[in-house]
């Protein structure tokens, strides 16, 4: 099922680019017109109310920051922007940048891919600029990984590249020749996985730099934008039909290493761009036509949301609930046995936890698909 939101227009028109939660339960977006100080960075809650702020130059991609305000590529700048509205731009000294992807670093720092100078740089809460230079093709997007670095697509290059906290670089080049690499994101498991759109896959790759790639069902898909799910076993990629240019949402399930049918837009031909899992759960993406759609999804939620046990040998039943229930069993597992197990999963979706032991651990309840959630447990 999809939901169609719309944001209200620059006098110029424009479409939303990129999306991402910000810190205060809200999705935050950008959107740019064709006229400059005509483009905004706006926010619309989980009812649907938008908020909207000029910024100077050409808003891009946007993420959370580590100072609780939201940041967002803006050429000629790195744009900062409160909660509440207040707006820093932070302008980049080269003459030729082209600021394009962003992500928050393990360092607490802000790190962007910059097409004009071919650089990664850096910024910090306060505002002060560092930039890396590539030695070649430019990057496009940009993530943070399991391992404390910042992970990047090179499309020219056919490479996925890495950049310690530190500045230094390494490289790794994909099997498929021309795969021409989009976005990348990391997935649950640690692993990162990126989008090739024109060999129409997607791609692993470890700590290690170690990569594998997966071919969607059908050879005339063109994959672009990725993001996790919020239930930890999917990512979920963007994709068109090469030959009737019609859009959907597609699955790839980390677990079993295998597709879902894609989900198709209220519109076929919707131009899909970059998405993100909000607050609520769901998927939210930019349509470049001017709306911000909304798939909802499989979210599994418990109640109670985590459990507390006195007394060794005591129990407590939990309820498991699923939006947009297929059907299928369940599983439930516990982190640490000695402290608490999980009793099987039964029709009405119940099971029992019962204390072994004094201390803390998680149920871990999983779907059909690999979907899971972790139910916290504390005995004493």
């Amino acid at each position: 099922m999809w939901l169609s939101l719309f944001p209200p227009q620059p006098p110029n028109g424009g479409s939303p680019n990129s999306i991402t939660p910000g810190p205060d339960g809200k999705m935050w977006f950008t959107l740019s017109s064709g006229q400059l100080n005509s483009s905004v960075v706006g926010n619309v809650d989980m009812s649907g109310t938008f908020v909207e702020y000029p910024v100077s130059g050409y808003p891009i991609q946007i993420t959370t920051g580590s100072d609780g305000a939201v940041w967002f590529t803006e050429t000629p700048f790195i744009g900062r922007i409160t909660t509440s509205g207040v707006l820093t731009e932070f302008r980049i000294k080269s003459r030729r940048t082209y600021p394009y992807g962003i992500a928050l670093g393990a360092d607490g720092n802000i790190w962007f891919t910059d097409r004009g100078t071919t650089s990664i740089g850096k910024i910090t809460p306060k505002g002060v600029i560092t930039e890396y230079n590539l030695n070649g093709p430019d990057a496009v997007e940009i993530t943070g990984g399991s391992d404390g670095n910042l992970w990047f697509v090179l499309p020219q290059a056919n490479q996925i590249g890495r950049i310690t906290p530190r500045g230094h670089f390494a490289f790794f080049g994909i099997p498929s020749s021309e795969a021409t690499p989009e976005d990348i994101a990391l997935g649950s498991d640690g692993h990162l996985y990126f989008t090739e759109w024109r060999t129409g896959k997607i791609g692993e790759i470890t700590r290690t730099g170690k990569i594998t790639e997966y071919a969607l069902p059908g050879t005339e898909y063109e994959p672009l934008g990725i993001t996790q799910g919020i239930s930890g076993n999917s990512m979920w990629y963007d994709n068109s039909d090469v030959r009737t240019h019609n859009s959907g949402l597609g699955q790839f399930l980390i677990r079993s290493k295998r597709f879902l049918p894609p989900d198709v837009p209220p519109s076929a031909n919707q131009p899909l761009q970059y998405l993100h899992y909000g607050p609520d759960g769901n998927i939210w993406v930019p349509d470049a036509s001017g709306s911000i759609l909304i798939l909802l999804t499989r979210v599994l939620t418990s109640n109670p949301a985590s459990v507390e046990i006195s007394g060794v040998g005591q129990n407590q039943t939990v309820q498991i609930h699923e939006t947009l229930n297929k059907g299928g069993a369940y599983t439930a597992v516990s982190s640490d046995q000695s402290i608490a197990t999980a009793g099987p999963v039964n029709q009405a979706n119940l099971f029992v936890v019962t204390a072994q032991g004094v201390g803390s651990c998680t149920i871990r309840v999983s779907d059909s698909i690999g979907n899971y959630i972790d139910v916290p447990v504390t005995v004493q």
